[in-house]
């Protein structure tokens, strides 16, 4: 990989904009030449390297996605009921997408829903005390208990006489007294009703009461919210992508039932060097990127119409594994343009735009160094086709290129390969290494 790369006067982020977007680099392998005994030529791979200005018009190929997707599940299990669409059904916000049976969800909300209600009239109740009616009732039924205990407390004492003067079993006489301490109890419990009827109830009753009913009341949301959650709504308008079950089915929850994509806007990836991102400035903004570069796409599916797109983001860290960076465009979409289509990029520097060169990047493998340490590449006579040992001038590394800060000019073709074996003067021929991002 190599490349000059650009950078935009008075505007920090263009770097990225022109390098990374425009910046080329070569791939290709030579070819086995044919020599002589007495003239062999070598076989090498050669990079001419080439003005910014000249290679402005890079392309990319990318990949159309979605702006946004998302596969819906229901958060409740049960059998399924309805789904009235199918893959490729456009649908609106807020249109049903499937249905749960509901039934067991409403007998629950009732059932709790019932208790709440009761239990917010008892709290009522304890509130305010008993109506008129009640009131009557309770002062019957504490007359009622009193008698009762005056009459088994009077008994109590006759018989404790009666044992007093030998005459009476100790037997019947204790059982008496706890005849009249359950009555005492009785009485006891019916005045303090009745003044609950009449005051309202004790402090930590009500405040039990209400504890109760802040359950409950959590219980009834829930209840409510598993109802709801038994429809299945479109949270965005969008097209149906994949149906991933059919009607009766027993649905689990969070088990994927369709994937819904928002089209009102498509996106497209493209993947960049880490070389070329290696020249961009670090706080470069979109608004750099895109008040900097005309980009535009051209889909195989509509041939010889190219479209605008904007750029949308781009990652700060490369891919492991491929070394490059993902660039996300945006645009409207064309007719007849889906997700996981094809697409190219064009990138080019807007009108009025001055750019200017900057340091070149050769392969790491092109440089070798000589005796006294100083480094070097192998430049060729294009009319020849000999090398000489040409000395450069190296500053950073950017992924398997190093910078060229003095000794190479735009137009200069060098060999790429076998740095170490050639020697002054030899003949080589080979492929010229192709463009890449």
């Amino acid at each position: 990989m190599v490349s000059p790369s650009t950078i935009v006067r008075g505007n920090s982020g263009a770097a990225l904009l022109v390098a990374a977007l425009t910046l080329p680099f070569f791939a290709g392998c030579g070819k086995e030449p044919e020599g002589s005994i007495e003239d062999p030529v070598r076989a090498v791979k050669l990079l001419t390297l080439e003005s910014p200005l000249e290679t402005l018009g890079r392309e990319f190929p990318g990949r159309v996605k979605a702006t946004t997707a998302a596969d819906l599940a229901f958060r409740v299990s049960g059998p399924l009921v309805e789904i009235p669409v199918e893959a490729g059904d456009a649908v609106a916000q807020g249109d049903i997408i499937a249905r749960i049976d509901e039934r067991d969800f409403k007998t629950k909300r009732d059932q709790v829903n019932g208790s709440l209600a009761e239990a917010n009239s008892q709290l009522e109740a304890m509130q305010t005390g008993a109506r008129p009616e009640d009131i009557a009732v309770l002062k019957a039924g504490l007359e009622a208990a009193e008698a009762k205990f005056i009459e088994a407390d009077r008994h109590a004492k006759r018989l404790a006489d009666l044992f007093a003067e030998d005459v009476g079993t100790r037997a019947d006489m204790e059982k008496q007294e706890k005849t009249r301490d359950v009555a005492k109890a009785d009485r006891d419990a019916a005045q303090q009703r009745l003044n609950a009827g009449m005051s309202g109830a004790r402090k930590e009753d009500v405040e039990a009461m209400e504890a109760r009913i802040e359950g409950l009341k959590a219980q009834s949301d829930e209840a409510n919210a598993a109802l709801s959650d038994a429809t299945l709504r479109a949270p965005f308008a969008g097209v149906i992508a994949l149906k991933y079950v059919s009607n009766r089915e027993n649905i689990r929850m969070n088990q994927r039932i369709v994937s819904l994509q928002d089209l009102s806007a498509i996106e497209i990836e493209i993947q960049v060097s880490e070389t070329a991102m290696a020249r961009a400035s670090s706080d470069l903004t979109i608004r750099d990127l895109a008040e900097s570069l005309e980009l535009t796409v051209e889909f195989p599916a509509i041939p010889g119409e190219q479209f605008s797109a904007d750029l949308k983001n781009y990652e700060v860290q490369a891919d492991p594994v491929t070394q490059t960076f993902a660039v996300t465009l945006i645009m409207p979409p064309p007719p007849g343009i889906q997700p996981g289509m094809n697409a190219t990029v064009y990138g080019t520097v807007r009108e009025g735009v001055e750019v200017r060169e900057v340091n070149l990047f050769v392969p790491v493998h092109a440089v070798f160094s000589d005796v006294s340490g100083e480094s070097h590449v192998w430049k060729v006579d294009p009319e020849t086709m000999r090398v000489s040992a040409h000395p450069v001038a190296v500053g950073a590394l950017a992924g398997g290129n190093v910078e060229v800060l003095n000794g190479l000019s735009v137009g200069d073709t060098i060999a790429t390969s076998a740095a170490n074996s050639l020697r002054e003067g030899d003949k080589v021929r080979g492929a010229q290494l192709g463009r890449a991002n």
